[in-house]
């Protein structure tokens, strides 16, 4: 019964106990907040990747891509676990909004709307998809680069006379200055859906070997959608078009030649850059990998045997490999160095223990001449520590919840107040701080600052087991 009476006492009137205690809160709360973001980032980086793709990939690094997708697609989705099947053409591009200057983009051909039944990628669409639900009302059922049927495109392009024929576009939004404000609203530029672009594109076929044997093709897009992913480097350079029109521009399609050597009509199958795989729940992807892969690679031999670039076939994380393993290795490396500034929680206890276990020398000796016995003084010393780690660790959690949870509102607030930009998209790619917490990281960071103040309690309490009472009492 005395050691926690000691031990509440101890709290109570050595209030320098209370700096280790805020120590371990303190400690608690940064690495939790820290990690929280840190993880969150990694995830919400995961998460776009991942509602932008397949669950597996079929591609060929470079620009010109690979022939027989249409036979692929007939016979992958015959395969058991299949779901969905979409090629896509991705290349880069001269982009030229209303006559500005030009800049360079990352252009992808895709049926939106096949796609947007594919993945999440309706969902990043401003007009069609996030500003309905933001004004309460319903988007529309499906996505299309359909022109917006109460624009006069004749007025703000008089000189074109195929103005309303011309296809859509959809934009990233920072690359048409679509931002939020210091309130968090997004700020949509005037007069967007009455902007045309001029977007020109380089065909590549596997034979070119310099771009002076490929002509520069070019093509009027009309404005219809902003693309808002929050992978703000993705959305600052990307634009999106018709499948079928980047097709034909890239001259991509099927054609047919004469051989000079045989005299015979040759037909070269339309080509894409990746065909996006999705697949079904329970599916074993690594065996359907395999499967899908022989079949590719006789495909690829049938149409191209010479080719050097192999098609390869993978799964979308082993694509993304790259740049989700930077952020992975960023996230583990500031976590350990956090986790060594809170050694100094540990050493902070051990130093106020120890001073307390001197001070109260001649305390323990009565204690211990009225029958306490040395485990029982180092109950209180080790119970002492248990209790700060249990309150900061705790206090520490309450602390990183409340920030975490309000994260953004408070950088809202330090933006407004001291003019204090933290988090820029630019930098860390998404344009809010992830706020949310690891219910499983969270039991671990508590229960290890717990475990760290008992540590630190440990040598102060083997020092005060085993002081002599007698030579205690004498203690001056």
């Amino acid at each position: 019964m005395y050691i926690p009476l000691l031990i509440l006492k101890y709290l109570r009137k050595r209030r320098i106990a209370w700096v280790s205690l805020v120590a371990v809160m303190l400690c608690t709360a940064m690495v939790l907040v820290v990690i929280s973001v840190m993880g969150g980032w990694l995830e919400m980086f995961k998460d776009k990747f991942r509602g932008m793709s397949g669950d597996i990939v079929v591609y060929r690094p470079g620009f010109a891509g690979f022939a027989g997708y249409e036979e692929m697609t007939a016979d992958i989705k015959k395969m058991d676990g299949v779901d969905q099947v979409l090629p896509l053409i991705r290349t880069v591009g001269l982009w030229v909004l209303n006559g500005r200057h030009p800049e360079g983009v990352q252009v992808t051909g895709l049926d939106l709307k096949e796609f947007s039944k594919f993945n999440r990628f309706r969902e990043t669409l401003w007009r069609q998809y996030q500003k309905p639900i933001e004004a309460g009302q319903k988007p529309p059922a499906e996505a299309s680069f359909d022109l917006l049927p109460d624009v006069p495109y004749e007025i703000f392009r008089p000189g074109d006379p195929q103005a309303r024929q011309r296809p859509g576009m959809i934009v990233g939004g920072p690359l048409v200055g679509m931002r939020k404000d210091k309130d968090g609203k997004v700020n949509e530029p005037g007069g967007l859906y009455q902007c045309w672009a001029k977007l020109e594109v380089m065909p590549i076929s596997s034979e070119t070997t310099s771009i002076v044997d490929a002509a520069p093709v070019p093509n009027w897009y009309w404005i219809v959608d902003a693309s808002r992913s929050q992978l703000y480097q993705l959305d600052a350079n990307s634009v999106y078009v018709p499948f079928d029109q980047l097709q034909r521009d890239l001259k991509m399609t099927a054609d047919t030649y004469t051989d000079v050597k045989t005299n015979k009509e040759v037909t070269l199958p339309a080509r894409c850059s990746e065909l996006q795989i999705t697949i079904k729940p329970g599916t074993d992807r690594t065996k359907l990998i395999a499967l899908i892969n022989v079949k590719v690679q006789e495909i690829t031999e049938k149409y191209e045997p010479m080719a050097y670039q192999p098609v390869r076939v993978e799964g979308w994380e082993k694509q993304q490999a790259m740049f989700l393993d930077a952020v992975e290795n960023e996230k583990s490396l500031v976590t350990f160095l956090l986790s060594l500034i809170s050694l100094v929680a540990v050493f902070l206890i051990f130093c106020i223990l120890y001073m307390i276990v001197v001070e109260k020398t001649r305390d323990i000796g009565i204690i211990k001449s009225v029958g306490a016995t040395s485990q029982g003084v180092a109950a209180i010393f080790l119970g002492y520590g248990l209790t700060i780690g249990l309150v900061g660790g705790l206090l520490g959690l309450g602390v990183a919840m409340v920030i975490v949870r309000y994260i953004n509102e408070i950088h809202t607030w330090l933006g407004k107040a001291f003019g204090l930009v933290i988090w820029k998209p630019e930098v860390y790619a998404f344009d809010i701080i992830p706020n949310t917490m690891d219910p499983m990281t969270c039991v671990i960071v508590v229960v290890v600052a717990i475990l760290s103040s008992v540590v630190g309690a440990v040598l102060p309490a083997i020092r005060a087991a085993r002081l002599n009472p007698v030579e205690a009492l004498r203690f001056e």
